[in-house]
């Protein structure tokens, strides 16, 4: 899987831990993991990724480690709305 689509994941419960996302994965889809919940953990993007879309990991509760985004990313509006990462810009 090289995308993770739009919607792909929202509104998902029971997570837990951090999220680890493969490196094949080049782009989430808008509002990817919108809204979900139960994470205790980092959110670990590769550098392959290349676009996060509007809204991807919005609303998420739990991603409270801090979060580097890959060198060359497209970030669309308000992909880490509401998230509590300790050191996103």
């Amino acid at each position: 899987m090289t995308t993770i689509g739009k919607y792909a994941f929202m509104f998902c419960r029971g997570f837990t831990g951090g999220l680890t996302i493969g490196n094949n994965v080049t782009s989430f889809g808008k509002q990817a993991f919108y809204n979900c919940s139960g994470f205790t953990g980092g959110l670990v993007i590769p550098n392959s990724v290349r676009i996060i879309g509007e809204g991807a990991f919005s609303h998420c509760s739990g991603l409270s480690d801090s979060l580097t985004l890959p060198p060359i990313v497209t970030v669309g509006d308000e992909a880490f709305h509401d998230c509590n990462f300790i050191n996103y810009p």
